[in-house]
């Protein structure tokens, strides 16, 4: 149920018939590889996007690489990092440990959506029982 609250919170909902997930947290991330993995989804299906601030241009190969290593995935499965403008009002101590957002995505995954979004919808009509 954890890996179903989860994709709740962070995965994507709308009518897109893919698995896609997004966060900036690397355990949430590994959380939703290690689920997918029990459910048959090996990582060679795993496509992710970097989403960083543009003030981190300078470190996109540090960010890349990070997260390729987190997930053990190929480079090729790493789409081109999104640049994101967005002026920030306060400057951070912790700039070094920034990785921006992981979308993640698995390729030919509309069951794989199908299915989280039945176990959401289980849950949400079973929370009052």
């Amino acid at each position: 149920m954890l890996f179903f609250g989860l994709y709740w919170g962070e995965g994507s909902k709308n009518s897109e018939r893919k698995f896609v997930f997004t966060n900036s947290d690397p355990y949430a991330i590994l959380c939703t590889i290690k689920a997918l993995e029990l459910f048959g989804i090996s990582k060679e299906s795993v496509v992710a996007a970097v989403y960083i601030n543009s003030s981190h241009k300078y470190r996109v190969t540090i960010v890349e690489k990070f997260w390729q290593n987190l997930l053990q995935i190929d480079k090729a499965q790493l789409r081109k990092t999104i640049f994101v403008n967005t002026k920030t009002k306060k400057v951070y101590s912790n700039t070094n440990e920034y990785y921006g957002v992981l979308r993640l995505m698995i390729k030919k995954s509309s069951k794989t959506k199908d299915f989280m979004m039945a176990g959401i919808e289980h849950i949400r009509l079973n929370l009052n029982k």
